[in-house]
């Protein structure tokens, strides 16, 4: 089981010291190649994207809102134990990691949203409306709870690819429909997608 550590950042960003590397990778089902972006602090993961290229304009777009990169370092020896094991399950080699120690920070709001999402099963797919039922909230706060899946910083590792919409007809993924789908697959949950979903 992951160890989480969240934090709390509605009345102050904490100023931190953050560790990355970019990482090409292959994912099964998907024909374009990816890269991981993977960053960490001293507390564990705070960030994982699945990019197209090597481009930290996301990274400093969102996480700019929730800390303050007092220095974004690159090192490649403190990512690479994280990035073997998350590229051979991307290319379909081995099961998820269970293990790596996760450091997320944002709103209480968001934070419960994170958490919940850390309890979804591997191999289930709720909707956004499960999800609002399990945090005591209407089934009209669905779009709020996609907003959070949304501002999810730490991609994969924090299931919110396993969360669809209650009709299955859109796909709403920040790395891609295919890349989503690819996911699910990997996990063993294959969900009836219309043949031409609305991206």
């Amino acid at each position: 089981m992951n160890t989480v550590h969240f934090t709390d950042t509605s009345q102050k960003k904490p100023s931190l010291c953050v560790f990355y590397d970019c990482v090409p990778c292959s994912i099964k089902g998907v024909n374009a190649p990816k890269t991981l972006f993977i960053a960490t602090t001293e507390k564990g993961i705070c960030t994982l994207m699945i990019l197209d290229s090597e481009d930290l304009s996301y990274y400093y777009k969102t996480m700019n809102s929730k800390i303050k990169t007092e220095s974004l370092i690159k090192d490649c020896k403190r990512i690479a134990p994280y990035a073997q094991k998350i590229c051979a399950f991307l290319a379909g080699k081995s099961t998820l990691p269970k293990d790596f120690p996760l450091d997320l920070y944002g709103t209480p709001f968001l934070l419960s949203v994170w958490e919940k999402l850390l309890e979804i099963p591997m191999g289930t797919i709720p909707t956004y409306g499960d999800i609002a039922q399990a945090l005591g909230r209407t089934k009209g706060s669905c779009q709020a709870i996609g907003q959070a899946n949304k501002r999810n910083p730490v991609s994969l590792l924090v299931p919110c690819h396993r969360v669809i919409n209650e009709n299955s007809k859109t796909i709403n993924y920040l790395w891609g429909a295919d890349v989503k789908i690819a996911l699910q697959a990997l996990e063993g949950a294959e969900p009836e997608y219309p043949q031409n979903p609305l991206f």
